[in-house]
């Protein structure tokens, strides 16, 4: 990646401009951003609008996970890949087969989900070209909020595209799967706070609801209720499978929501199977009492004013990784 002082010289070079100029433009497209973006990221922008190029490619503004908003269009972030659930295939009320992969990547700023829809990049991770631990760059994409986690994910459509092990960027640069995990150190119930990205080790004692499937706009990703989403207007839907549990590790109970691919790995059915309450109510029964590792993120009910966990991944307990954590845990308090 380009740093800011080359990005200085060599727009000023292309274009004419002083550095103090272009710097004070960089400066003023932050302001204009409400300092949404790093001084890095408005230098890319501004050099976009100059039409300055580097490598013969016009240089585009990456952003970092946590300078994401909703409904932000054309963007390009770059981080490690942490996981991979799917492909899955899917089939639209039309009757159209289509296929979806989720991501869960890193970058210096946190973690975060990246959609693809486009056949080009899904047949890259079915070719194993995209994998775990893999530095990616998503260019064009398009940013969307989920209706039940509230976090933002970046979707990659059409017109986007993902690159693996993009030229010119240093692996060093983004956190090592490892050590984020390692950040994310596996805590109590108990001691869960608000916005945190948590691991905990705990059991699965009750499930409630009924309706365990859910229809998405398959253009805003919003909850579809009478046929056509109220936001944009579309017909065109993806199931998505919702889980509600309560998940206790003796320090303290809490309400947990599982996902998607996540969800449909715990019970063993598919969303589109998961419409016959009565098989999921089944395999949700025989995961009673069952102890589990369960990575999310801490959101605060504000209806019920309550923390609640969104889980987006869960493990199975082995002892030799259990083994290592307490050696770890002892290690990192001597």
């Amino acid at each position: 990646m380009v740093k800011l002082e080359e990005l200085l010289d060599l727009a000023s070079i292309k274009t004419g401009l002083s550095k103090e100029e272009i710097l004070l433009r960089i400066r003023n497209k932050q302001k204009e951003l409400s300092g949404l973006v790093s001084e890095e990221g408005a230098a890319y922008i501004v050099a976009n609008e100059l039409g300055v190029k580097t490598k013969n490619r016009v240089v585009e503004s990456i952003l970092k996970l946590k300078e994401l908003k909703p409904e932000m269009k054309s963007v390009n972030v770059m981080g490690r890949v942490k996981s991979i659930y799917g492909p899955r295939e899917f089939t639209t009320k039309t009757g159209i087969k289509n296929k979806v992969v989720n991501m869960e990547v890193v970058d210096s700023t946190g973690v975060g989900r990246v959609v693809l829809w486009n056949m080009h990049d899904i047949e890259k991770v079915e070719k194993g070209l995209i994998k775990a631990g893999q530095v990616i760059q998503v260019k064009s994409g398009y940013v969307r909020e989920s209706s039940f986690t509230n976090s933002l994910e970046v979707h990659v459509g059409s017109r986007g595209v993902l690159i693996e092990n993009p030229d010119g960027i240093l692996g060093e640069d983004f956190p090592k799967i490892g050590g984020v995990e390692n950040g994310q150190r596996r805590v109590k119930i108990s001691n869960l706070k608000e916005n945190e990205i948590k691991e905990v080790r705990a059991a699965i004692t009750a499930h409630f609801g009924n309706n365990f499937v859910h229809e998405m706009c398959e253009n805003c990703n919003k909850k579809v209720t009478s046929g056509k989403c109220e936001k944009c207007g579309g017909t065109k839907t993806n199931k998505l499978l919702i889980l509600n549990l309560a998940i206790d590790d003796g320090s303290g109970t809490v309400r947990a929501a599982v996902f998607r691919e996540t969800a449909e790995r715990l019970i063993g059915l598919k969303a589109e199977e998961a419409v016959n309450q009565q098989k999921v109510k089944s395999q949700l029964e025989k995961l009673l009492g069952s102890e589990l590792i369960f990575e999310g993120k801490v959101k605060r009910n504000e209806q019920f004013d309550r923390l609640e966990f969104n889980i987006f991944n869960i493990k199975e307990v082995k002892t030799e990784s259990e083994i290592e954590q307490l050696i770890g845990e002892k290690n990192g308090k001597s």
